[in-house]
């Protein structure tokens, strides 16, 4: 799959943003979700199902509860559709740069 850098236009941002908040499993989380010592943190501040997650700024992926940033997202998040991947075996992960294709 092919990464895009940062920085982010406006558009690819609100596009990101818009990927992280549809309950994909390919969502992008901080990699320090669950450390030891951070696992406590991220247990009282962070909302259960958004665990870690990301949240996109023009300077690349920001956690809201570290400041972790990670400068890069896969480039279909920025498309305006992008594939439909179902959690269960990731039965659509093949679908991924075919929008409009169905498994």
């Amino acid at each position: 799959m092919e990464k895009l850098h940062a920085p982010w236009s406006p558009e690819q941002v609100q596009l990101i943003n818009a990927y992280q908040q549809s309950g994909s499993p390919l969502r992008l989380l901080c990699p320090h979700r669950s450390d030891a010592v951070g696992d406590t943190l991220f247990q009282a501040l962070a909302p259960r199902t958004n665990k870690g997650l990301l949240h996109a700024t023009a300077a690349g992926l920001r956690c809201s509860y570290c400041q972790h940033v990670q400068e890069w997202c896969w480039a279909f998040m920025t498309k305006p559709e992008p594939p439909v991947v179902e959690s269960a075996g990731f039965s659509s992960f093949w679908a991924l740069g075919t929008p409009n294709r169905t498994p």
